[in-house]
């Protein structure tokens, strides 16, 4: 048994090609993949513009910031939507969340838009029912009925 396992290292320590690929190669892999924090999984960036400025539009905004893959830009305002726009069209954002103020009179329900870049394929349908399951969810916190406001979805070119 011994005699084959040396006959076999002999014959391969010959064979370069057989060197390269039994014990370079692998290497090179592990090095290569080493690079990458495959771990960490890929971020999306979002400007939250809240005109309403009521306390379920403010824990929207806390409930949007604790989701891992969501970076929350905070140089944007209740009065930057503009700006936000343009950052959106110039490839700065993927997404602006805008918060409108609530009808006078009405109830405090959520009824935000979400603008995103329909050039992002891939999160998008992730981010999108993320955020409508937090408007949901804070909705179902202002009043319990069977009719919720649905998030209004604006593909951006």
């Amino acid at each position: 048994m011994w005699s084959f396992l040396v006959a076999n290292l002999k014959m391969m320590a010959r064979d370069r090609q057989a060197l390269f690929w039994a014990l370079v190669f692998p290497f090179v892999l592990v090095m290569v993949f080493g690079i990458f924090d495959l771990g960490r999984g890929a971020t999306s960036s979002i400007a939250i513009i809240d005109r309403a400025n009521t306390d379920s539009s403010g824990k929207l905004f806390i409930d949007i910031q604790r989701v891992d893959y969501l970076l929350v830009d905070a140089k944007f305002d209740k009065r930057a939507e503009l700006e936000a726009r343009a950052a959106l069209k110039d490839g700065e954002l993927e997404y602006v969340l805008i918060i409108p103020e609530p009808n006078p009179g009405g109830d405090e329900l959520l009824s935000p838009i979400l603008l995103y870049d329909v050039n992002i394929e891939l999160g998008n349908q992730l981010v999108i029912n993320s955020i409508q399951h937090l408007v949901d969810r804070e909705n179902l916190n202002i009043i319990e009925g069977p009719e919720l406001p649905q998030l209004t979805i604006v593909q951006m070119e």
